[in-house]
């Protein structure tokens, strides 16, 4: 029969924080990294090492480690390494098809190796699961973007991507706000972290923003903002904030650079309360720097290249539910240079601890995958009890 199982998953970040023990023969799926651990019931996650969990193709991978998987296009065949040898798991009679579309009319349980992706297909009688992430083939390509899990979380993402230089077609890439492009605002295809452009303010009032808002910061929901930025902040100059009132300048929260160092405030409407870097924002140089403002149940932290630097003594909830500005106010405190990969998750905490900085953000959903077990398990014993399915 075929079985479908979903396993105890989630991210780098907090399967190092949290750093659990787990149970002989549990796995532990690593979704940041796209491989897994297996239990002992005796040492923590950061002491057990990763069983191979990429799928290659092409090329036969040299000095595999047990678990790892190989697809041969030559042949059809989905082989497994179990410690001494290829085995071959999938494939044979039951050859697997090389194609650029899904077989029509599949039946439960087919497979399809897609061409054009990467992804090995199963079709679970109303859908087509991808069930494995390939790996670069060695040509100087790259893994294919798998997307966001998280991508239903996202309520802000603006980069300078696909468009010509100068542009100001700026678009939040989730299409939940409408985004203003004002005074000189403009995507520049020269300078960029990732994709194919930035949006650049370097004119002196330039900036976006939007009329309102679906995001609302409350200090005991999960949140992270994070983007990367270029260029001078030696005194106060603004990156985002959120209105608290159809005013832009009042603010229930803001991401700025104070004195040359970065600061994040959030305003209750009568006070508000302050994490600062310590450090100039000039001493991190004058490439790309990444920033993070990460509420994790209910502690806000300021994040500079991965690196915590510091939280609140207490931090109350802002108040508003308005339009962003980014880049600047429009009328003063711009900043001067250029911002990619902005983006707000809602209900997440994306990083509990110090962190390496992303790769460019997905702007899709992550295809759905699952792992799937085919093997005959018996139903019932043969003194007719129940089996022990455990």
């Amino acid at each position: 029969m075929s079985t479908q199982i979903q396993i105890r998953r989630d991210t780098e970040a907090n399967w190092e924080s949290e750093n659990p023990v787990l149970a002989d023969g549990e796995i532990g799926y690593d979704k940041t990294n796209n491989r897994f651990k297996v239990g002992n019931g005796v040492d923590a996650w950061n002491d057990i090492e990763f069983s191979g969990s990429s799928v290659a193709t092409e090329e036969q991978p040299n000095d595999p480690g047990k678990g790892d998987q190989w697809f041969d296009p030559s042949t059809g065949n989905l082989l497994i390494w179990n410690g001494s040898e290829w085995v071959i798991v999938g494939g044979g009679d039951n050859k697997i098809p090389i194609l650029d579309t899904p077989p029509e009319n599949p039946e439960l349980g087919e497979q399809w190796f897609s061409s054009t992706d990467g992804y090995l297909y199963i079709w679970y009688g109303a859908e087509w699961v991808a069930v494995n992430m390939p790996t670069s083939s060695g040509d100087g390509g790259s893994e294919p973007d798998e997307g966001d899990p998280y991508w239903s979380d996202v309520v802000l993402l603006v980069n300078g991507d696909d468009e010509a230089d100068g542009s100001t077609n700026i678009v939040d890439a989730t299409n939940k706000h409408q985004l203003t492009v004002a005074n000189g605002a403009k995507v520049s295809t020269s300078i960029y972290k990732y994709g194919t452009g930035s949006v650049a303010f370097t004119d002196a009032t330039a900036h976006l923003r939007t009329t309102n808002s679906t995001f609302a910061l409350q200090t005991n929901v999960d949140m992270t903002l994070e983007f990367w930025a270029k260029g001078e902040a030696s005194e106060t100059n603004v990156f985002i904030t959120q209105a608290s009132s159809t005013t832009p300048s009042s603010s229930a929260w803001w991401i700025e650079t104070v004195s040359g160092k970065m600061c994040v405030y959030m305003s209750d409407g009568s006070k508000y309360t302050t994490i600062g870097d310590p450090n100039l924002w000039s001493s991190y140089g004058s490439d790309w720097i990444h920033v993070a403002w990460v509420n994790h149940n209910g502690t806000s932290t300021l994040y500079i290249n991965g690196e915590s630097k510091g939280t609140p003594a207490a931090t109350p909830t802002p108040v508003g539910k308005f339009g962003f500005n980014i880049g600047g106010l429009g009328t003063a405190y711009n900043f001067n240079g250029h911002i990619d990969d902005l983006r707000i998750t809602e209900g997440l905490a994306r990083y509990t601890s110090n962190f390496t900085p992303p790769d460019k953000h997905p702007t899709k959903e992550a295809i759905k995958r699952a792992i799937v077990i085919q093997e005959d398990i018996p139903q019932t014993q043969e003194d007719g009890n129940d089996a022990d399915l455990s």
